[in-house]
């Protein structure tokens, strides 16, 4: 992940935003509250929306 996602000399760009022309987003970048949720179905019930 670590070789994708660093930018390179030349480009100015990572190999990853040159694939899919975006910055990667991981895990740990998403809000907090969005990963709460206190019932087991919540998660479910979250994901079909």
């Amino acid at each position: 992940f670590a070789c994708n996602t660093g930018t390179h000399s030349t480009t100015q760009y990572s190999p990853f935003q040159l694939l899919y022309g975006r910055e990667p987003r991981l895990p740990t970048d998403g809000p907090i509250s969005s990963f709460t949720f206190h019932k087991p179905n919540d998660y479910y019930e979250q994901l079909k929306k």
